[in-house]
């Protein structure tokens, strides 16, 4: 796994022309870090993800690899710099687990005539990130729990040097989070960036990300979770104030401050 690729972008605004949902400033993204965007429902988080990945075109602007357009490379060129984990994945009938892990690798060679290790690496894949023992269960008959696991493994599979993550927590438990939150920590060690779209702030926090706030269609961009608490954008985003709370191991967590 080489080291990510440059990701940014440039004017973007993103929606569905003729309308726009957030005006995005131009960054540039570094290879190794963690970018959490947080924002109430409806206000353009998986919009910009989906963006982000060329699945829909923007409003406005670009999204770029390596300074070129994303939108002018071939499919496979882009999958091979970006994968995407959407928060609630359909489930494809008669497919097993392995079939959907399997599918994260078609860049590295084709539906009719797979790379030469695909089996190996597909079961790499699914020993790491923890879905081996449901290799040939039928993914409709699996929790959302375990279907997201096997999402984390079809990108793993993939191999792309930047993972998008939409809503990743939604059906996990604590254990899981926690669980996610080391494969993230492990990506970012072998140089791949993660953009997610969370509404846990806490758990951004915990990540070392970069926080991005989208609130009144505008996109503000802050070093950390502390500096973003201490913002009153971070209100009008989430719609309440947050407050740190210092745990029994020394750890600042952000909770919602307490009324009155």
């Amino acid at each position: 796994m080489k080291s990510a690729s440059s990701l940014g972008w440039r004017g973007l605004e993103v929606g569905y022309p003729p309308c726009g949902l957030a005006k995005f400033p131009d960054l540039s993204l570094a290879p190794g870090r963690v970018y959490a965007l947080l924002g109430r429902n409806g206000a353009g988080k998986s919009t910009f993800l989906r963006t982000l990945c060329g699945l829909i075109p923007p409003v406005a602007g670009e999204v770029q690899v390596h300074d070129a357009p994303l939108a002018a490379m071939p499919e496979a060129e882009r999958a091979a710099h970006l994968a995407y984990i959407p928060q609630s994945a359909e489930r494809p009938a008669d497919y097993r687990v392995r079939d959907v892990v399997a599918l994260g690798g078609w860049r590295h060679g084709s539906l009719l005539q797979p790379a030469i290790d695909e089996a190996e690496r597909c079961e790499a894949a699914m020993q790491s990130l923890g879905v081996a023992h449901l290799a040939d269960r039928a993914v409709t008959q699996i929790s959302g729990g375990e279907w997201q696991r096997v999402q984390w493994a079809r990108a793993h599979m993939q191999d792309a040097r930047w993972i998008v993550l939409d809503e990743p927590t939604a059906h996990l438990d604590f254990p899981a989070q926690q669980e996610l939150a080391r494969h993230i920590r492990h990506w970012q060690q072998e140089g791949r960036g993660v953009v997610l779209a969370t509404h846990d702030p806490d758990w951004a926090g915990m990540l070392g990300a970069e926080i991005w706030l989208m609130a009144d269609r505008e996109v503000a961009v802050f070093a950390s979770m502390a500096e973003a608490a201490n913002s009153p954008v971070l209100e009008k985003c989430l719609g309440v104030r947050l407050e740190p709370l210092t745990d029994a191991s020394g750890h600042t967590r952000w909770v919602p401050a307490r009324s009155g």
